[in-house]
């Protein structure tokens, strides 16, 4: 999600541009979820993936000269708005839980450890410590002081497609070519994706697409915790594989989006916030 690429591939921006659509339109559905079952099955099917694939190509676009003090910046200025927008808005205080990222802020300050982590890794074991990051980001959930604070628990739950996206820009650059072969199974997986969400999934407690609680906070024991979230990990993984399928390889529509990616991710949850404030969602019933 960092718009600050010297050379643009259209596919990437295509890729980033949908992706930060499906974030807002996630956003702006949340607080629906709970009076219409229809709209959160969709909220499921688009949390399975749409993180997972983001966190994938800022690993993507990682190298070990990645600008840290940006990312710094922008956490402290929008982390610093956001708290004194939700004072306006509904009252809050802005030094409570100060250190729980507000909202969406989580991502900034998972990127920056992410990277931070990245430059002590040599670029030959980059592969394997995307392999061990699973069963990392699976135990993390035995232990329930790991959670929203510092967004450590997305942060290791996360890290795998972090990690993955790095190893393929290390190993195996990408022109977005590669995934048109998988363009029918593809498809075929993005319509088991849906039937999942709107059956199997209809009930999800959506604390587990989050992957901001440990598995005791969930209300969940651990054998059944690590059981979850290695079915989440593995059909996060073949509908981001999928959705790459799906994706233009030549500037479209979406492309504009996703050159700004990271200033329509940072900037939509003042909309959408307003939105709750103002008793927008109210209206629907």
């Amino acid at each position: 999600m960092d718009d600050s690429e010297p050379s643009r591939n259209p596919y990437f921006d295509n890729l980033k541009g949908l992706l930060i659509l499906l974030v807002i339109f996630g956003h702006a559905i949340q607080p629906l979820i709970f009076k219409f079952p229809v709209i959160r099955s969709f909220y499921t099917f688009i949390y399975l993936f749409h993180m997972p694939a983001f966190v994938f190509v800022s690993g993507y676009f990682t190298h070990k000269r990645s600008s840290l003090k940006r990312l710094f910046i922008y956490l402290l200025v929008f982390e610093t708005a956001y708290r004194i927008y939700f004072f306006v808005i509904f009252d809050t205080n802005p030094l409570d839980n100060i250190a729980v990222p507000s909202w969406i802020i989580w991502y900034l300050v998972s990127l920056i450890i992410w990277r931070i982590m990245a430059r002590f890794i040599s670029d030959d074991r980059v592969f394997i410590f995307s392999i061990i990051s699973f069963p990392i980001g699976l135990l993390i959930g035995l232990v329930d002081q790991v959670g929203e604070e510092l967004s450590l628990s997305r942060t290791f739950v996360f890290a795998p497609f972090f990690f993955a996206g790095y190893s393929f820009s290390l190993h195996k650059p990408l022109s977005g070519e590669e995934f048109k072969r998988f363009l029918y199974p593809g498809l075929i997986i993005i319509l088991c994706g849906l039937v999942i969400s709107f059956t199997i999934f209809q009930s999800i407690n959506t604390r587990w697409l989050r992957a901001s609680f440990s598995y005791g906070s969930i209300g969940t024991h651990w054998p059944a915790g690590i059981i979850i979230r290695s079915i989440i990990y593995m059909i996060s993984s073949l509908l981001c594989l999928a959705f790459f399928s799906l994706i233009p390889v030549k500037n479209t529509f979406f492309s504009h989006f996703g050159k700004h990616s990271l200033k329509y991710f940072v900037g939509h949850g003042f909309v959408v916030k307003l939105l709750v404030a103002l008793g927008f969602y109210n209206l629907f019933h």
